[in-house]
């Protein structure tokens, strides 16, 4: 029998068909991606340079200026009440519009009180802005069952009366 000289140099299988190339090359470049989406995954992407781009908690905001030792803890200032819905939207009595938060600085962009700074101080309270960039007397605090009137919260759930 006559033997092909390149016998004992490869093996005895058919030739590699274009789509088995085709799934290794693919297989490779997809573990690529996959890497390389984990390396840049891991850190925060600072899209400003205020910190992470966020939104703030939903629900009514009621603001109020501080009482004195002899009175109340906080005078209720109802026309300053505003209520977060969704995303970036608030509404007050005056309409709707929207904000950006970043880091601890929320500005309100749009709507009716559009140019309004606040300063986020934690998850449920803030400050307004004065001009300067210190704060005012102004606060507000996210209305629940525990810090707030009910009358206080209804008038500000009254904002959107669509949702609770």
């Amino acid at each position: 029998m006559d033997k092909s000289r390149n016998s004992g140099k490869r093996a005895h299988s058919p030739a590699r068909t274009f789509w088995q190339s085709w799934r290794q090359s693919w297989r490779q470049s997809w573990w690529g991606c996959v890497g390389a989406l984990a390396l840049i995954g891991g850190a925060p992407v600072l899209a400003v340079p205020g910190g992470e781009i966020a939104t703030a908690h939903r629900g009514a905001w009621v603001c109020e200026l501080p009482g004195d030792a002899m009175g109340t803890a906080g005078v209720h200032q109802p026309a300053l009440d505003f209520r977060i819905v969704h995303g970036s939207t608030y509404v007050v009595r005056a309409g709707r519009g929207s904000y950006l938060l970043t880091g601890k600085l929320m500005v309100m962009t749009s709507g009716p009180r559009k140019g309004e700074r606040w300063h986020v101080i934690s998850d449920d309270f803030m400050r307004r802005m004065l001009p300067d960039g210190s704060d005012s007397d102004l606060r507000c605090v996210r209305g629940v069952a525990n810090n707030t009137t009910a009358q206080e919260l209804n008038a500000a759930r009254a904002l959107n009366p669509a949702r609770p």
